[in-house]
């Protein structure tokens, strides 16, 4: 090997050495994400829009490859299920929702703000007619550690029918 070529490779391994550690210790913004929902970890209470008193809980599951979020309306009985995961590159989620479909959303990344988590719908799971009810659309608004605002809106017969939002104050954290 010539003396150009060797003093090229010993070039592209040093700059390999110092700039592969600065790419990896980038954390793209799925990962970024889901970290700020493994913050959440805990019992939260709140109002709803119609005014009822809402409790959330999110708790690390499958070797903290996922996040539970479980949604209970006080005096209702009225109980759902969301599951945020990764991916690869993307942050999902699955709600099971009382319509009995599961709506799977992808996150809109990176976040249009820092303290924002916007959800779009990918696709859904046990829906008979495409004009029958879903949450096609969620945001989650981080405030600080212990407030947090959440907005699901509802699509049925290929439009806007409604949203939930609740706001909520943590109560115990994990």
């Amino acid at each position: 090997m010539g003396g150009v070529a060797r003093i090229l490779v010993v070039a592209m391994v040093a700059c390999t050495g110092v700039l592969l550690p600065l790419v990896a210790a980038a954390d793209p913004p799925a990962r970024e994400a889901f970290a700020k929902l493994k913050a959440l970890r805990g019992e939260w209470q709140g109002t709803s829009n119609k005014g009822k008193k809402v409790h959330l809980s999110y708790e690390p599951i499958a070797g903290g490859t996922a996040i539970l979020e479980t949604f209970r309306e006080e005096g209702s009985g009225l109980a759902m299920s969301t599951v945020y995961h990764l991916d690869g590159e993307h942050l999902m989620l699955t709600h099971y929702c009382v319509s009995n479909n599961q709506p799977r959303m992808r996150a809109l990344l990176p976040a249009p703000e820092p303290s924002t988590l916007q959800f779009e719908l990918f696709d859904i799971t046990n829906q008979k007619d495409p004009n029958d009810g879903h949450m096609q659309r969620a945001a989650l608004h981080i405030l600080d550690d212990t407030h947090l605002t959440n907005a699901w809106t509802f699509f049925e017969k290929g439009k806007e029918s409604f949203t939930e939002t609740g706001t909520y104050e943590r109560v115990k954290a994990k």
